[in-house]
């Protein structure tokens, strides 16, 4: 399935946010991955925001992903927050106990409050 990945204009200075729409499966984790890290890794960012409203689904592949991302990330003490992931998602977290590696927030302005 395919996945749709944009890099918002208007986010604060020293973050970035990341609008995933459709499935972060097999198929879409590399391009997930080439999104991604380069954000988690830029050291002038401190926040990365990763907008999930419209994400469907996530499988191993995309928790790969996601988990190298907040691996990346801590050294410098960046924050990694996931806005408004749907209950079948967070559900995945949670069983795979990848929940408690990240900040979940109901909306993408509550990831930064």
């Amino acid at each position: 399935m395919a996945v749709a990945l944009t890099i918002a204009e208007n986010a604060p200075a020293g973050s970035a946010v990341l609008h995933i729409v459709g499935s972060l499966d097999a198929a879409a984790a590399k391009d997930f991955g080439d999104a991604l890290m380069p954000l988690a890794e830029n050291a002038g960012l401190g926040r990365v925001v990763l907008d999930c409203r419209e994400l469907k689904f996530v499988a191993s592949a995309g928790l790969r992903v996601l988990i190298g991302a907040v691996k990346a990330m801590r050294p410098r003490q960046a924050a990694l927050c996931v806005a408004g992931m749907n209950d079948d998602c967070v559900a995945v977290l949670k069983m795979t106990g990848f929940l408690p590696l990240l900040k979940l927030a109901p909306t993408i302005e509550a990831c930064f409050t």
